[in-house]
């Protein structure tokens, strides 16, 4: 796009110092010739072409094509349907941007604002269009966006959709053909809404949410929250967790102004007292603030606000209250454990030489209480009560410390009374081989209702 210099006034007789920046910007970018069969020009690499008109005198640029002798004047007869002059408007840059859009070879050599401005974008671009900004893009009631998004829409967007829709919708506790199974529903689920969507039919057949989708104020995820939440399975959902997210910098940056205030001294040497005293004055300004507040919508009759259920997360006849009452009205569903009997990734972490007590909570966590058969001793059930961490050269690890009905934790380890009733075991595939082997049993299908093998 062109820079404040370049669109500097100029007079009847032009500016030289204008030209040769104007000539310096364009050397050597290559752009798209749309309105021609060749497939591109280059800049002539000096040449700048006043344009004198009443209240509009600027510069174009000289488009040249291959075969463009460059010892020969312009108005030459070889040269004349070799060039062309351009103006260096919105038309111009978009095609200079078409190019190197195209060409990735001219564009890792190439030179000049637009070559600059294309690498920056090439950079930042696998941040930038990550999956929350795509399906965000094709969710956004917007008439304009909407109308731009029927027209570009490609299966980089739907592929954005179906990720999110399996990190945010599907169940995660669902293992196996059941969480496949739910995905799948999801997903076609969603193409069917969206295809209402998109063609206003169905739920979305209404004129008034259109007109109001139409205003330059209505926020897109207040939209679907309105008109497309409790109308769809899974569009409205999706679209209000996607739509609601903060994409802009504002945040950061308001943040990094306090920062930049500590950092830069003018609160370096605030004293202790001096915060103190702050920090009361703020809270009391706070709690007056709110003790008026309350006395206004008291003297009106009023003790809650809208706001307030919003704040609370609960609509003005407190929905949410009466469902978890209703829920615990309900018969409680029996707890289902599920079972992972594989190596998860998280226990392959590499432990130091003084052990790791957050992996051993959460190894505890999944294994602890399980049962299992010890098939070399005649099937014995033994149940895993705790970790134990034991330290090898290269090879530090937590074992399963498993033990017999009979163990009496009173007592040390290894005392004599317990010495037959534990054993250490190293969890790997024998540990879960043997754990498989007691909930295919009888005894443990009855304690465990579901579980998968499955990684």
């Amino acid at each position: 796009m062109a820079g404040a210099v370049e669109k500097k006034k100029l007079g009847p007789n032009g500016n030289k110092i204008l030209r040769q920046g104007c000539s310096g910007n364009m050397q050597n970018q290559v752009c798209r010739y749309r309105y021609h069969s060749v497939t591109s020009l280059k800049v002539h690499p000096s040449t700048m072409w006043f344009e004198k008109e009443r209240g509009n005198n600027h510069y174009s640029v000289i488009g040249i094509l291959d075969g463009f002798d460059f010892e020969k004047p312009l108005d030459h007869d070889d040269n004349k349907p070799l060039y062309e002059p351009w103006d260096t408007s919105v038309d111009f840059y978009d095609c200079v941007k078409m190019y190197y859009e195209g060409n990735t070879d001219v564009r890792a050599g190439s030179t000049g604002i637009a070559a600059t401005v294309m690498q920056f974008w090439l950079k930042r671009k696998p941040r930038l269009l990550h999956d929350y900004s795509l399906a965000g893009y094709i969710l956004s009631p917007n008439p304009t966006i909407m109308a731009h998004a029927s027209d570009n829409k490609t299966l980089h967007h739907d592929g954005a959709v179906e990720r999110l829709i399996t990190k945010l919708l599907v169940d995660p506790s669902l293992v196996g053909n059941d969480w496949t199974i739910q995905r799948a529903k999801l997903i076609d689920t969603f193409y069917e809404e969206y295809g209402d969507f998109t063609n206003r039919r169905g739920v979305f057949d209404r004129e008034n949410i259109w007109i109001m989708a139409a205003d330059d104020n209505c926020k897109a995820y207040r939209w679907h929250f309105k008109y497309s939440y409790q109308q769809t399975k899974v569009l409205g959902k999706l679209a209000c967790l996607v739509l609601s997210k903060i994409l802009g910098i504002g945040t950061a940056e308001r943040n990094w102004k306090q920062v930049k205030a500590v950092k830069s001294g003018q609160r370096v040497n605030t004293s202790i007292d001096k915060t103190r005293k702050q920090v009361l004055i703020y809270a009391q300004y706070q709690q007056m603030r709110a003790q008026a507040r309350a006395m206004k919508l008291s003297a009106a009759g009023k003790l809650w606000e809208d706001k307030d259920f919003e704040g609370l997360k609960m609509d003005a006849y407190c929905k949410e209250i009466q469902m978890s009452l209703e829920e615990e009205v309900a018969e409680p569903e029996e707890p289902v454990r599920i079972l992972r009997l594989w190596k998860e990734k998280w226990e392959l972490k590499k432990i130091g030489p003084q052990g790791n007590q957050l992996l051993e909570a959460r190894l505890m966590s999944k294994y602890g209480g399980l049962k299992f058969c010890d098939i070399d001793k005649g099937n014995r059930v033994m149940t895993v009560i705790k970790m134990v961490f034991v330290k090898q050269r290269d090879k530090n690890a937590y074992h399963a410390f498993a033990a017999l009905p009979g163990y009496d934790p009173t007592i040390g380890d290894h005392d004599k009374a317990n010495d037959p009733y534990w054993q250490p075991w190293e969890i790997n595939e024998d540990l879960h081989d043997c754990m498989r082997t007691y909930y295919e049993t009888e005894e443990g299908r009855e304690i465990m209702s579901r579980y998968s093998t499955k990684g």
